[in-house]
């Protein structure tokens, strides 16, 4: 009997060691000289050599292996956040100048005409000049004259034929008001350049920043939306653990109460006590685990029905800042808001969006901070393979890649023999 005191039964499973409940059965049947028989009967339990594994199961549900760990759903939001900022802050110049450009245009053709009718002056009144048609007195000319009325030339005046130099100064004379006017003009002509310009890159910044918009909440809402699904991958592949070693406890209880009935020996009577032990104990990890993870999809869920209503939020405002009158004649842009595929060029992802800057000069520039989420939201698919999730992304002219079943799904871990096995991280968990 102190043999079989001594046998690594009285060990309790989880609570420190790491050898299973399946040892115990062998060490105790081997003592009582049954051995051949325990072990034909305990054929389905796990594999010795499948306990105290250092390496953890492969796969989604493996402890640790998140890929999205580091990834910040919250960045997404951050982005959308500011696109609809900057969208409200660029709409806003863009009706300033679309409402400026009218005003402009109406100035330069009044200033057009005004040149002409100075030109068309200064013509007529230096051909009568040149003609020597002006009064010695007063050197007005004749159409001048006769157009008030009077006798051309004055009476005691005579008809002047002037020289080359005082052809030279009245020419001049005349191109004065004519040059300054131009002069005025040719500053319209370029404000009306700038404006047409700053309008046009304007619009294009509105345009991209939508692209930007969607590209970041499709970001906040497609991380949340693989976060759960890693979160219930691993729920899966521990919950299907911890019930093969309720399987393979309940299967090794039930061989020992029939060896019981023929025998009676206290040790065998303190195995059954140890392997119901063990399986109140897995019992109430499992339904922590059932706990646990029902409080995190609640919470993840409720993440992702937040960043979700969000998005018409956020049309609302867009569409808000879009209509403004002046700009409303020049764009006509509904936003109602559609989740990016990471497939998309990076245009289309809102990559040359300037968060409210919109100096055509700087066309070509691109932020450091936008192309930064473009990338990271382009890396969703790659990184959606490596947690065994899936990007869900809904347009686009990329086909999206799918993420096999077994990755979503995988079954328990087997060894060579198929028999399944239980990883070290489950057989080391604290007792309750």
């Amino acid at each position: 009997m102190n043999q079989l005191s001594a046998c690594s039964c009285a060990t309790p499973l989880g609570r420190g060691s790491v050898k299973l409940h399946r040892r115990r059965v062998l060490g105790f049947f081997t003592a009582l000289g049954l051995g051949s028989a325990a072990q034909a009967q305990s054929d389905s339990l796990l594999p010795p050599q499948s306990i105290g594994r250092s390496a953890p199961p492969s796969g989604p549900g493996a402890a640790g292996a998140d890929p999205l760990a580091k990834i910040s759903a919250a960045d997404g939001r951050a982005a959308a956040t500011e696109a609809v900022n900057a969208l409200d802050s660029l709409a806003a110049a863009a009706d300033r100048i679309v409402g400026e450009i009218p005003g402009v245009q109406t100035s330069q053709a009044e200033l057009e005409r005004k040149v002409r009718e100075l030109e068309s002056q200064r013509n007529a009144i230096m051909e009568e000049y040149r003609n020597g048609l002006f009064c010695s007195g007063c050197d007005r000319t004749r159409s001048d004259i006769l157009s008030k009325g009077e006798t051309f030339p004055h009476p005691g005046q005579s008809i002047v034929r002037p020289t080359s130099e005082q052809i030279a100064n009245k020419e001049r004379s005349l191109q004065t008001p004519i040059d300054q006017q131009r002069t005025v003009l040719n500053g319209l002509n370029q404000r009306l350049d700038t404006l047409r310009k700053e309008r046009d890159e304007a619009i294009d910044q509105i345009q991209w920043g939508v692209n930007y918009w969607e590209t970041g909440f499709s970001f906040h809402t497609q991380v949340l939306s693989m976060r759960l699904q890693h979160a219930q991958a691993q729920y899966r592949t521990k919950q299907a653990e911890i019930k093969q070693v309720l399987t393979t406890l309940g299967q090794d209880l039930f061989q020992a109460q029939q060896r019981a009935l023929l025998d009676r020996a206290p040790a065998l009577k303190e195995h059954i006590v140890k392997l119901q032990a063990d399986q109140t104990h897995w019992g109430k990890t499992l339904a922590q685990l059932d706990k646990d993870h029902a409080q995190q999809e609640r919470k993840l869920q409720a993440a992702l029905r937040e960043a979700r209503d969000r998005i018409p939020q956020d049309a609302s405002t867009i569409n808000t800042a879009l209509q403004r009158p002046n700009l409303a004649r020049e764009l006509t842009l509904v936003v109602s808001g559609s989740e990016k595929n990471p497939f998309a060029s990076p245009d289309n992802l809102g990559v040359k969006f300037r968060l409210g800057d919109y100096t055509p000069s700087r066309r070509a520039q691109v932020l450091p901070g936008v192309q930064r989420m473009v990338d990271r939201y382009r890396a969703l698919d790659s990184l959606a393979i490596a947690s065994g999730t899936q990007a869900v992304p809904t347009t686009g002219t990329a086909p999206a890649r799918t993420v096999p079943t077994g990755l979503l799904n995988p079954p328990p871990p087997a060894d060579k023999a198929g028999a399944k096995t239980v990883p070290s991280h489950l057989i080391d968990l604290p007792p309750p």
